[in-house]
């Protein structure tokens, strides 16, 4: 991994396809999650994808693209280990885009939800 370290915060934008498509990869250093849109996002704009250990990622990625919340020194060894082998980077994340394409679009998760719902009991009168 090189020495030198380029991050710009942008703000608020709405060309978020060509920004992830222009990117190395996406970080996804958060504590907590409920559901990330910039996971989902990425994974449709076929991005290379690394995570701490938050849900939906810890669910979706191979424990090689997880690392420990919290832990910035095993999140700089990790980036720096896939930096240096992006052809196995890549590999890594054919299985979860395929997931993605099968279970993470707006359909599927409004027919998986919907099926959720109709396998509740009915309200008692």
């Amino acid at each position: 991994m090189s020495s030198a370290t380029c991050v710009r915060l942008l703000g608020h934008k709405d060309n978020i396809p060509s920004l992830m498509a222009s990117a190395d990869a996406v970080i996804i250093a958060s504590r907590r999650e409920g559901f990330s849109y910039v996971f989902n996002e990425a994974l449709f704009c076929n991005v290379k994808i690394l995570s701490t250990d938050v849900p939906v990622a810890n669910e979706v990625l191979p424990r090689r693209l997880i690392v420990p919340v919290d832990n910035a020194a095993v999140l700089r060894e990790r980036l720096g280990d896939l930096l240096g082998n992006m052809d196995e980077w890549e590999g890594l994340m054919y299985a979860p885009r395929q997931f993605a394409r099968t279970n993470m679009t707006k359909q599927a998760m409004c027919t998986n939800t919907l099926a959720a719902y109709e396998k509740l009991p009915p309200p008692k009168p």
